[in-house]
Protein backbone atom coordinates (compact mmCIF):
# COMPACT_ATOMS: atom_id res chain seq x y z
CA UNK A 1 0.00 0.00 0.00
CA UNK A 2 2.43 3.06 -1.06
CA UNK A 3 0.97 6.21 -0.82
CA UNK A 4 1.93 8.94 -3.37
CA UNK A 5 3.81 12.46 -2.37
CA UNK A 6 4.10 15.21 -4.02
CA UNK A 7 6.27 18.63 -2.17
CA UNK A 8 7.77 21.78 -3.00
CA UNK A 9 10.98 23.11 -1.24
CA UNK A 10 9.37 26.50 -0.49
CA UNK A 11 8.07 25.22 2.28
CA UNK A 12 9.90 24.03 5.04
CA UNK A 13 7.25 24.48 8.12
CA UNK A 14 5.12 21.30 10.15
CA UNK A 15 1.65 20.87 9.35
CA UNK A 16 1.83 22.50 6.05
CA UNK A 17 0.11 19.06 3.98
CA UNK A 18 -3.40 18.31 1.93
CA UNK A 19 -4.50 14.28 2.45
CA UNK A 20 -5.83 14.22 -0.76
CA UNK A 21 -8.13 10.64 -1.17
CA UNK A 22 -9.96 10.13 -4.32
CA UNK A 23 -9.74 6.95 -6.54
CA UNK A 24 -9.88 9.13 -9.89
CA UNK A 25 -6.29 9.70 -10.61
CA UNK A 26 -7.09 12.31 -13.41
CA UNK A 27 -8.89 14.62 -10.71
CA UNK A 28 -5.93 13.67 -8.11
CA UNK A 29 -3.30 14.76 -11.04
CA UNK A 30 -5.34 18.04 -11.62
CA UNK A 31 -5.76 19.16 -8.01
CA UNK A 32 -2.37 18.48 -7.22
CA UNK A 33 -1.03 20.37 -9.76
CA UNK A 34 -3.25 23.60 -8.82
CA UNK A 35 -2.48 22.84 -4.92
CA UNK A 36 1.28 23.12 -5.59
CA UNK A 37 0.96 26.14 -7.87
CA UNK A 38 -1.16 28.41 -6.25
CA UNK A 39 0.00 27.86 -2.72
CA UNK A 40 3.16 26.12 -0.65
CA UNK A 41 1.24 23.20 0.72
CA UNK A 42 2.47 19.59 0.15
CA UNK A 43 -0.11 17.21 -1.36
CA UNK A 44 0.15 13.56 0.62
CA UNK A 45 -2.37 11.54 -1.77
CA UNK A 46 -3.93 8.27 -1.57
CA UNK A 47 -6.61 6.02 -3.47
CA UNK A 48 -8.21 4.10 -0.48
CA UNK A 49 -9.23 4.44 2.62
CA UNK A 50 -6.84 1.85 3.69
CA UNK A 51 -3.84 3.68 2.26
CA UNK A 52 -5.38 6.86 3.79
CA UNK A 53 -5.05 4.83 7.33
CA UNK A 54 -1.40 3.97 6.86
CA UNK A 55 -0.82 7.66 5.71
CA UNK A 56 -2.48 8.96 9.12
CA UNK A 57 -0.77 6.86 11.11
CA UNK A 58 2.62 7.88 10.37
CA UNK A 59 1.91 11.77 9.28
CA UNK A 60 -0.87 12.72 11.09
CA UNK A 61 0.47 15.83 12.32
CA UNK A 62 1.74 17.19 9.53
CA UNK A 63 -1.96 17.15 7.81
CA UNK A 64 -3.85 20.45 8.38
CA UNK A 65 -6.57 19.49 6.10
CA UNK A 66 -8.01 16.31 4.16
CA UNK A 67 -9.94 16.60 0.70
CA UNK A 68 -12.17 13.23 0.92
CA UNK A 69 -14.03 11.52 -2.20
CA UNK A 70 -17.24 10.46 -0.45
CA UNK A 71 -17.18 7.06 -2.22
CA UNK A 72 -14.14 4.97 -2.60
CA UNK A 73 -13.87 1.58 -3.61
CA UNK A 74 -13.56 0.15 0.03
CA UNK A 75 -15.70 3.40 1.53
CA UNK A 76 -18.32 3.44 -0.52
CA UNK A 77 -20.90 4.93 2.47
CA UNK A 78 -18.28 8.36 3.22
CA UNK A 79 -16.29 6.19 6.03
CA UNK A 80 -13.56 7.80 5.34
CA UNK A 81 -14.47 11.33 6.22
CA UNK A 82 -15.64 9.73 9.74
CA UNK A 83 -12.18 8.59 10.33
CA UNK A 84 -11.00 11.64 9.00
CA UNK A 85 -12.96 13.61 11.15
CA UNK A 86 -12.48 11.54 14.24
CA UNK A 87 -8.60 12.31 14.41
CA UNK A 88 -9.71 15.98 14.45
CA UNK A 89 -8.67 16.96 10.70
CA UNK A 90 -10.66 19.48 9.51
CA UNK A 91 -12.44 17.82 5.97
CA UNK A 92 -13.64 19.31 2.67
CA UNK A 93 -15.94 16.28 0.99
CA UNK A 94 -15.55 16.02 -2.99
CA UNK A 95 -17.78 13.64 -4.71
CA UNK A 96 -19.28 13.11 -8.72
CA UNK A 97 -22.66 13.76 -7.67
CA UNK A 98 -24.84 14.44 -4.40
CA UNK A 99 -28.84 13.87 -3.73
CA UNK A 100 -30.49 15.36 -1.49
CA UNK A 101 -30.48 13.00 1.23
CA UNK A 102 -26.57 12.32 1.04
CA UNK A 103 -26.31 16.06 0.84
CA UNK A 104 -28.23 16.07 4.42
CA UNK A 105 -25.97 13.54 5.65
CA UNK A 106 -22.91 15.03 4.42
CA UNK A 107 -23.64 18.77 6.03
CA UNK A 108 -24.82 16.92 9.48
CA UNK A 109 -21.21 16.43 9.86
CA UNK A 110 -18.47 18.70 10.89
CA UNK A 111 -17.16 19.17 7.54
CA UNK A 112 -15.73 22.51 6.28
CA UNK A 113 -17.81 22.05 2.94
CA UNK A 114 -18.50 19.52 -0.48
CA UNK A 115 -17.87 20.24 -4.06
CA UNK A 116 -19.22 18.41 -6.48
CA UNK A 117 -16.93 17.63 -9.33
CA UNK A 118 -18.08 19.19 -12.45
CA UNK A 119 -15.49 20.75 -14.35
CA UNK A 120 -12.14 22.89 -13.51
CA UNK A 121 -13.85 25.67 -11.65
CA UNK A 122 -14.93 23.54 -8.95
CA UNK A 123 -11.34 22.60 -8.46
CA UNK A 124 -10.24 26.34 -7.87
CA UNK A 125 -13.03 26.28 -5.62
CA UNK A 126 -10.94 23.50 -3.43
CA UNK A 127 -7.75 25.33 -3.38
CA UNK A 128 -9.35 28.28 -2.11
CA UNK A 129 -11.21 26.61 0.65
CA UNK A 130 -8.01 24.92 1.87
CA UNK A 131 -6.26 28.16 1.72
CA UNK A 132 -9.09 30.14 3.76
CA UNK A 133 -9.22 26.95 6.31
CA UNK A 134 -5.16 26.93 7.14
CA UNK A 135 -5.21 30.95 7.65
CA UNK A 136 -8.73 31.02 9.22
CA UNK A 137 -7.01 31.26 12.74
CA UNK A 138 -5.59 34.14 12.53
CA UNK A 139 -9.48 35.76 11.69
CA UNK A 140 -11.32 36.78 13.82
CA UNK A 141 -15.16 36.88 13.90
CA UNK A 142 -17.85 38.94 16.31
CA UNK A 143 -21.16 37.30 17.21
CA UNK A 144 -23.84 39.63 18.53
CA UNK A 145 -26.69 38.61 19.91
CA UNK A 146 -28.71 39.11 23.33
CA UNK A 147 -29.83 35.27 22.83
CA UNK A 148 -27.03 33.11 24.17
CA UNK A 149 -28.32 30.25 22.15
CA UNK A 150 -28.02 32.23 19.20
CA UNK A 151 -24.09 32.91 19.67
CA UNK A 152 -23.66 29.71 20.33
CA UNK A 153 -25.10 27.74 17.62
CA UNK A 154 -23.24 30.59 15.21
CA UNK A 155 -19.95 30.05 17.44
CA UNK A 156 -19.90 26.13 16.62
CA UNK A 157 -20.53 26.39 12.77
CA UNK A 158 -17.43 29.54 12.81
CA UNK A 159 -15.10 26.90 14.86
CA UNK A 160 -15.92 24.35 12.22
CA UNK A 161 -14.27 26.49 9.37
CA UNK A 162 -11.44 27.38 12.08
CA UNK A 163 -12.07 30.87 12.09
CA UNK A 164 -11.55 32.64 15.96
CA UNK A 165 -14.51 33.61 17.28
CA UNK A 166 -15.85 36.25 19.99
CA UNK A 167 -19.09 36.68 21.67
CA UNK A 168 -21.09 39.69 23.04
CA UNK A 169 -24.03 40.37 24.76
CA UNK A 170 -24.69 43.74 23.11
CA UNK A 171 -23.76 46.31 21.57
CA UNK A 172 -21.63 48.07 23.80
CA UNK A 173 -19.92 44.82 24.44
CA UNK A 174 -18.90 44.55 20.97
CA UNK A 175 -17.58 47.59 20.62
CA UNK A 176 -15.14 47.08 23.44
CA UNK A 177 -14.38 43.84 21.89
CA UNK A 178 -13.07 45.32 18.89
CA UNK A 179 -10.91 48.01 20.27
CA UNK A 180 -9.46 44.49 21.97
CA UNK A 181 -8.92 42.88 19.29
CA UNK A 182 -7.50 43.67 15.91
CA UNK A 183 -8.25 40.76 14.02
CA UNK A 184 -11.49 40.72 14.11
CA UNK A 185 -12.83 41.31 10.13
CA UNK A 186 -16.21 40.00 9.96
CA UNK A 187 -19.43 41.31 12.72
CA UNK A 188 -22.19 39.04 12.74
CA UNK A 189 -25.21 40.96 14.82
CA UNK A 190 -28.44 40.19 15.69
CA UNK A 191 -30.60 43.28 14.30
CA UNK A 192 -32.60 43.36 17.56
CA UNK A 193 -31.45 43.89 20.81
CA UNK A 194 -32.06 45.82 23.63
CA UNK A 195 -30.06 49.24 24.27
CA UNK A 196 -28.47 49.09 21.08
CA UNK A 197 -29.80 47.56 17.76
CA UNK A 198 -27.75 46.13 14.99
CA UNK A 199 -28.33 49.43 13.10
CA UNK A 200 -27.17 51.64 15.82
CA UNK A 201 -24.16 49.01 16.13
CA UNK A 202 -23.29 49.32 12.41
CA UNK A 203 -22.78 52.63 12.61
CA UNK A 204 -20.74 53.04 15.79
CA UNK A 205 -18.57 50.18 14.24
CA UNK A 206 -18.33 52.43 10.59
CA UNK A 207 -17.04 54.99 12.82
CA UNK A 208 -14.30 52.58 13.94
CA UNK A 209 -13.64 50.46 11.18
CA UNK A 210 -14.50 51.04 7.03
CA UNK A 211 -16.42 48.12 5.32
CA UNK A 212 -13.18 47.43 3.38
CA UNK A 213 -11.49 46.15 6.40
CA UNK A 214 -14.18 45.08 8.16
CA UNK A 215 -17.38 42.89 7.35
CA UNK A 216 -20.77 43.45 8.83
CA UNK A 217 -23.62 41.40 8.31
CA UNK A 218 -26.93 41.98 10.08
CA UNK A 219 -29.27 39.29 10.52
CA UNK A 220 -33.04 39.57 11.60
CA UNK A 221 -36.09 37.11 11.96
CA UNK A 222 -38.56 39.80 11.18
CA UNK A 223 -39.78 40.03 8.09
CA UNK A 224 -39.62 42.63 5.49
CA UNK A 225 -36.77 44.15 3.30
CA UNK A 226 -36.79 47.56 5.33
CA UNK A 227 -35.08 46.21 7.69
CA UNK A 228 -31.91 44.90 5.01
CA UNK A 229 -31.93 48.25 3.59
CA UNK A 230 -31.50 49.63 6.71
CA UNK A 231 -28.87 47.74 8.15
CA UNK A 232 -26.72 48.34 4.72
CA UNK A 233 -27.28 52.00 4.29
CA UNK A 234 -25.67 52.06 7.90
CA UNK A 235 -22.80 50.25 6.56
CA UNK A 236 -23.39 47.09 6.31
CA UNK A 237 -21.77 44.50 3.91
CA UNK A 238 -24.80 42.14 4.12
CA UNK A 239 -27.59 40.35 5.10
CA UNK A 240 -29.60 37.28 6.37
CA UNK A 241 -32.98 36.91 7.05
CA UNK A 242 -33.68 34.40 10.29
CA UNK A 243 -34.05 30.84 9.92
CA UNK A 244 -31.26 30.59 7.33
CA UNK A 245 -29.56 27.61 6.12
CA UNK A 246 -26.06 26.69 7.99
CA UNK A 247 -24.15 25.76 4.58
CA UNK A 248 -25.31 29.82 3.53
CA UNK A 249 -24.32 31.46 6.49
CA UNK A 250 -20.57 29.91 5.85
CA UNK A 251 -20.88 30.65 2.43
CA UNK A 252 -21.96 34.56 2.85
CA UNK A 253 -18.73 34.47 5.86
CA UNK A 254 -16.75 32.81 3.47
CA UNK A 255 -17.61 35.26 0.46
CA UNK A 256 -17.32 38.45 2.59
CA UNK A 257 -13.48 36.76 3.75
CA UNK A 258 -12.69 36.47 0.52
CA UNK A 259 -13.64 40.36 -0.61
CA UNK A 260 -12.02 41.65 1.78
CA UNK A 261 -9.04 39.62 1.33
CA UNK A 262 -8.91 40.52 -2.69
CA UNK A 263 -9.32 44.02 -1.38
CA UNK A 264 -6.28 43.66 0.75
CA UNK A 265 -4.00 42.29 -2.14
CA UNK A 266 -5.42 45.47 -4.52
CA UNK A 267 -3.84 48.51 -1.63
CA UNK A 268 -0.67 45.64 -1.50
CA UNK A 269 -0.19 46.18 -5.23
CA UNK A 270 -0.91 49.93 -5.17
CA UNK A 271 1.56 50.18 -1.75
CA UNK A 272 4.24 47.43 -1.77
CA UNK A 273 6.98 47.12 -3.96
CA UNK A 274 6.63 43.36 -6.68
CA UNK A 275 9.75 42.28 -5.84
CA UNK A 276 10.62 42.57 -2.14
CA UNK A 277 7.02 42.96 -0.82
CA UNK A 278 8.05 45.92 1.09
CA UNK A 279 6.16 49.47 1.03
CA UNK A 280 7.07 51.65 -2.10
CA UNK A 281 8.34 54.86 -2.47
CA UNK A 282 4.83 56.24 -2.69
CA UNK A 283 3.49 54.94 0.52
CA UNK A 284 6.75 55.86 1.93
CA UNK A 285 6.10 59.51 1.19
CA UNK A 286 2.34 59.40 1.81
CA UNK A 287 2.60 57.96 4.96
CA UNK A 288 5.76 59.67 5.99
CA UNK A 289 4.26 63.15 5.45
CA UNK A 290 2.20 62.11 8.47
CA UNK A 291 5.08 60.79 10.54
CA UNK A 292 6.67 64.16 9.75
CA UNK A 293 3.86 66.31 10.86
CA UNK A 294 3.99 64.61 14.36
CA UNK A 295 7.23 65.62 14.80
CA UNK A 296 6.94 68.98 14.21
CA UNK A 297 3.65 68.97 16.65
CA UNK A 298 6.84 67.43 19.29
CA UNK A 299 4.68 64.25 19.72
CA UNK A 300 7.27 62.42 18.07
CA UNK A 301 10.82 62.30 17.00
CA UNK A 302 11.67 60.97 13.43
CA UNK A 303 14.72 59.56 11.81
CA UNK A 304 14.91 58.76 8.47
CA UNK A 305 17.60 56.41 7.03
CA UNK A 306 18.96 55.45 3.51
CA UNK A 307 20.49 52.09 2.84
CA UNK A 308 22.46 50.69 0.13
CA UNK A 309 23.92 47.24 -1.20
CA UNK A 310 27.86 47.58 -1.56
CA UNK A 311 28.53 46.57 -5.01
CA UNK A 312 25.87 45.39 -6.00
CA UNK A 313 26.78 45.47 -9.87
CA UNK A 314 29.38 42.93 -9.32
CA UNK A 315 26.26 40.42 -8.14
CA UNK A 316 24.18 40.92 -10.38
CA UNK A 317 27.28 40.61 -13.29
CA UNK A 318 28.33 37.42 -11.33
CA UNK A 319 25.12 35.78 -10.36
CA UNK A 320 22.52 37.54 -13.06
CA UNK A 321 19.45 39.40 -12.41
CA UNK A 322 17.75 36.08 -10.44
CA UNK A 323 20.98 35.88 -8.41
CA UNK A 324 20.46 39.59 -7.66
CA UNK A 325 17.01 39.31 -6.89
CA UNK A 326 17.36 36.73 -4.35
CA UNK A 327 19.47 38.98 -2.32
CA UNK A 328 17.35 42.14 -2.51
CA UNK A 329 14.36 39.41 -1.24
CA UNK A 330 16.89 37.86 1.38
CA UNK A 331 17.67 41.76 2.31
CA UNK A 332 14.40 42.94 2.76
CA UNK A 333 13.55 40.16 4.68
CA UNK A 334 16.40 40.59 7.27
CA UNK A 335 14.66 44.44 7.23
CA UNK A 336 11.59 43.27 8.42
CA UNK A 337 12.67 41.39 10.50
CA UNK A 338 14.96 43.86 12.50
CA UNK A 339 12.56 46.43 12.65
CA UNK A 340 9.12 47.39 14.89
CA UNK A 341 5.45 47.15 13.15
CA UNK A 342 5.52 51.58 13.87
CA UNK A 343 8.67 51.75 11.44
CA UNK A 344 8.02 52.17 7.38
CA UNK A 345 10.42 50.24 5.71
CA UNK A 346 10.44 51.01 1.53
CA UNK A 347 12.54 49.92 -0.97
CA UNK A 348 13.61 53.25 -2.88
CA UNK A 349 13.98 50.81 -6.05
CA UNK A 350 17.10 48.99 -7.35
CA UNK A 351 19.44 48.10 -4.33
CA UNK A 352 18.33 50.84 -2.36
CA UNK A 353 16.06 50.92 0.76
CA UNK A 354 14.37 53.52 3.24
CA UNK A 355 13.14 53.14 6.64
CA UNK A 356 11.57 55.77 8.53
CA UNK A 357 11.75 55.32 12.64
CA UNK A 358 9.67 57.13 14.78
CA UNK A 359 10.95 58.10 18.38
CA UNK A 360 14.72 56.41 17.40
CA UNK A 361 17.45 59.28 17.22
CA UNK A 362 20.88 59.87 18.91
CA UNK A 363 23.38 56.99 18.93
CA UNK A 364 20.70 54.51 19.89
CA UNK A 365 19.67 55.51 16.04
CA UNK A 366 23.17 54.08 15.20
CA UNK A 367 23.26 51.45 17.44
CA UNK A 368 20.45 49.86 15.67
CA UNK A 369 21.26 50.65 12.38
CA UNK A 370 24.81 48.77 13.24
CA UNK A 371 22.85 45.86 14.36
CA UNK A 372 21.06 45.68 11.21
CA UNK A 373 24.26 46.59 9.28
CA UNK A 374 26.02 43.68 10.98
CA UNK A 375 23.46 40.95 10.51
CA UNK A 376 23.34 41.33 6.47
CA UNK A 377 26.76 41.74 6.66
CA UNK A 378 26.69 37.83 8.53
CA UNK A 379 24.36 35.76 6.96
CA UNK A 380 24.55 34.42 3.35
CA UNK A 381 22.08 33.76 0.55
CA UNK A 382 21.74 30.22 -1.07
CA UNK A 383 21.70 30.69 -4.88
CA UNK A 384 22.41 27.54 -7.09
CA UNK A 385 24.74 25.89 -4.76
CA UNK A 386 26.80 28.86 -4.18
CA UNK A 387 27.39 31.32 -1.53
CA UNK A 388 26.43 34.88 -1.91
CA UNK A 389 27.44 37.44 0.64
CA UNK A 390 26.59 40.68 0.50
CA UNK A 391 27.07 44.20 3.03
CA UNK A 392 25.68 47.24 3.12
CA UNK A 393 26.02 51.12 3.43
CA UNK A 394 23.96 53.12 5.60
CA UNK A 395 23.30 56.87 5.78
CA UNK A 396 20.63 58.30 8.71
CA UNK A 397 19.27 61.60 9.18
CA UNK A 398 17.86 61.97 12.54
CA UNK A 399 16.71 65.59 13.16
CA UNK A 400 13.87 66.29 11.38
CA UNK A 401 13.51 68.89 8.94
CA UNK A 402 10.34 70.65 7.19
CA UNK A 403 10.52 68.30 4.26
CA UNK A 404 10.50 64.62 4.23
CA UNK A 405 12.62 65.15 0.73
CA UNK A 406 15.12 67.38 2.62
CA UNK A 407 15.50 64.38 5.31
CA UNK A 408 16.05 61.77 3.11
CA UNK A 409 18.95 64.22 0.93
CA UNK A 410 20.45 64.39 4.12
CA UNK A 411 20.75 60.66 5.08
CA UNK A 412 21.56 60.28 1.39
CA UNK A 413 24.48 62.58 1.56
CA UNK A 414 25.49 60.60 4.87
CA UNK A 415 25.52 57.45 3.03
CA UNK A 416 27.61 58.78 0.40
CA UNK A 417 30.44 59.90 2.94
CA UNK A 418 29.68 55.80 4.14
CA UNK A 419 30.60 54.61 1.12
CA UNK A 420 33.61 57.00 0.42
CA UNK A 421 34.99 56.30 3.68
CA UNK A 422 35.01 52.68 2.49
CA UNK A 423 31.87 50.63 2.73
CA UNK A 424 29.90 48.21 5.21
CA UNK A 425 29.11 50.86 7.94
CA UNK A 426 26.89 53.51 9.22
CA UNK A 427 27.13 57.04 8.73
CA UNK A 428 24.51 59.60 10.92
CA UNK A 429 23.84 63.68 10.53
Amino acid sequence: MQATVSSIARSEARNDAVLLVDDNRAIVDLLTAKILEESDFRVISADTLAKARVILAQERDEVFCAVLDLNLPDAPDGEVVDHVLDLGIPVLVVTGNLSDRAREQVLAKPVLDYVIKHNASELDYVVRAITRRYHAGTIGVLVVDDAASARGYLRRLLEIQGYRVYEAENGQKALEILDIHPSIRIVVTDYHMPHMNGQELTFAIRKKRGRNDLAVIGLSGEDGKQLSVQLLKAGANDFLAKPFEAEEFICRINQNIDLLEQIQTIRDSANRDYLTRLYNRRYLFEVGKTLLANARRGNIGLSAAVLDLDHFKGINDRYGHDGGDQVLQHVAMVLQQSFREADIVARMGGEEFCVLSPNLQGERAIKVFNRVRARIERQSIHFRGEQIRVTCSIGVCMNWHSDLHEMIRNADQALYRAKVEGRNRVHGC
